[in-house]
Parts: structure tokens; sequence; C-alpha cells
């Protein structure tokens, strides 16, 4: 995942050009396939109920981020963490603990994937969390707002729900939604959005296999989101289905297998892809993953 956590000013210089890792590439196009990133970097003070986050740490918007051991189908990312996320950010993030059920956070930071700043202007995040009663799951809410590109002139708005809902003993439900508005960052001067729903069922068959599904739906409206070009054949709705499960077959080695469609529902008018060297517009992935802890 180093292709997706690289900072501006950290693993790649002001510019982006790379610094830590190859300067073939960065994973796209069959180069860089190897590197590394260093994604959280932080310390972390606490009073009582109030904790103070300084540093390089992941954005709290979102649902589990990049840790693969927290998610049952953690094999494979979403296309709303890469893509409709703000990824690792170096700033300050205040939480206050309320009540056993609501927390308060808020803070700002340097923009998102962003160690050094490209334009002096700090963005601010917020978010407030509710958790249900006798543990049955939680509500968080997360919005993030400032200018991130060069100028520092035109607003970005980002927010994330993600309610995750224990059903009974071994039925959990995990809905998540992302929207993201540009100002002015398409030709012409208009506003860029993306829209993103994940749907996620997880089944504790018993204490050590748990199976899993996963649904994403992601409108990338005017086709900038999704791959960098010339991958992205333009705007459309990216679909993944998923289906997996985690093995615990001892508390030190955890066993991972995962199947997964993705298709894409193409606007009118919009050229073949983005799979099978642009000629695609489906692909399936099978995956496994073993998992060691010491």
């Amino acid at each position: 995942d180093y292709v997706f956590l690289q900072a501006r000013g950290l693993e790649t210089r002001s510019d982006l050009s790379p610094k830590w890792n190859s300067a073939t590439g960065v994973g796209f196009g069959g180069v860089g396939l190897m590197g590394l990133a260093m994604p959280q970097l932080y310390a972390e003070v606490a009073y009582r109920d109030m904790k103070v986050k300084l540093g390089h740490f992941y954005h709290p918007g979102g649902f589990i981020g990049f840790d693969p051991v927290k998610g049952v189908l953690g094999n494979t990312n979403t296309y709303t963490l890469i893509y409709n996320s703000n990824l690792p950010v170096t700033g300050a993030l205040a939480e206050w603990k309320a009540s056993d059920q609501l927390t308060f956070g808020g803070g700002f930071h340097r923009g998102s994937a962003n160690w050094e700043d490209n334009n002096n202007e700090l963005s601010g995040v917020g978010f407030v969390i509710w958790r249900f009663p006798c543990d049955k799951g939680s509500f968080k809410y997360v919005f993030d707002i400032g200018a991130e590109d060069d100028t520092g002139l035109n607003t970005e708005y980002y927010q994330s729900i993600v309610l995750d809902w224990k059903l009974n003993e071994r039925l959990t439900y995990v809905f998540q939604s992302h929207y993201r508005n540009i100002q002015n960052s398409l030709p012409g001067g208009g506003d860029d959005n993306f829209y993103s729903v994940v749907n996620r069922l997880a089944y504790e068959v018993n204490e050590k296999t748990i199976v899993g599904v996963r649904y994403e739906w992601f409108d990338d409206t005017n086709g900038t989101a999704i791959f960098p070009p010339p991958i992205n054949p333009g705007p459309g709705v990216w679909h993944e289905l998923s289906f997996g499960g985690t093995y615990k077959y001892c508390p030190n080695i955890w066993l991972r297998p995962q199947i997964r469609w993705d298709w894409f529902d193409a606007d009118a008018g919009v050229g073949p892809g983005p799979w099978g060297d642009g000629t695609e517009r489906s692909r399936f992935i099978a995956s496994f993953s073993l998992f060691t802890f010491f």
C-alpha cells in the first residue's frame, strides 16, 4: 500500500518526485512495485478524558483504514479508502470523551498526504462518535474542510459517515458513506464531486471462523478520482463485490481467503476499459493472506 501512503516532503520531495523509493515510478504501470512508507509518526498526550495527537497520523475518517487485521475482508482495499478518503495527515488532533457513549474530536492538519504544506493553508477536521449501549456498535461522523490546491484558493469539503451495528451475537453490519466536493477543480472552473457507499456484513460462525461479504458503489462523476490517467476511462460508477473470511487457526496464526469481482458502469460516450489493457469492463480477483503474530 505504500503507493497510496506517501506524503509530500517525507517519502517524496516537495514536487512529489521520488525521494525514498524507486525513481522509475510507484506501482502503476508495473514499475516500482516495492516501496517504503511511514504513514504514522506521532506523539500522544492525555489528561483525564482528553487526549491530543501531534505529528503524522491516519485521518479519523472512514472505517478500519489500512489495517488489514481489523477487517474480515482485509486482503484488498476499497476504492473509497484509496480514492475518497483523506490519507495520512500532519498536524494536531484532540479527542474528548464526554461520556461512555459520546466522544468529540477536532484539530487541524497540512492537507491529505502532506508532511510539508504546499500552500501554507491549514485544513480543519472535526468528528463525533456515539457508542450504542451494551456494546451494540457505534455511529461516527467526520468532516474536513480546507484549501488543498497549490494556490490555496479552492475549498475542499470531505465527510465520512460510519454505522457499525451488531445485529446479534454473531452478525455485524457496517454502513460507510463518503462525499467530497472540490471547488474549481475541473477544466473551465467547475466543482468536482465524488460519492461512495460501502456495505459490510460479517457472521461469526464460531470463535475461530468469521465469514463476510462486502459491496461497494463509487460514483466518479467526472472521471477524475479512480486511478491516474490514462487508466481511468472516464466518468461512471465503479462496483466491487467481495466474499471471504478469517480463520484463526490459533492465536498466533490467522488465514484469510477472499474472492472479488469488480465492474465499471460507464457514462454515455465513455470508451472501453479500465482492465485487460484497457479493453475490459470487469475483473475477477482471488487472494489469500496469512497473518502471524508475535
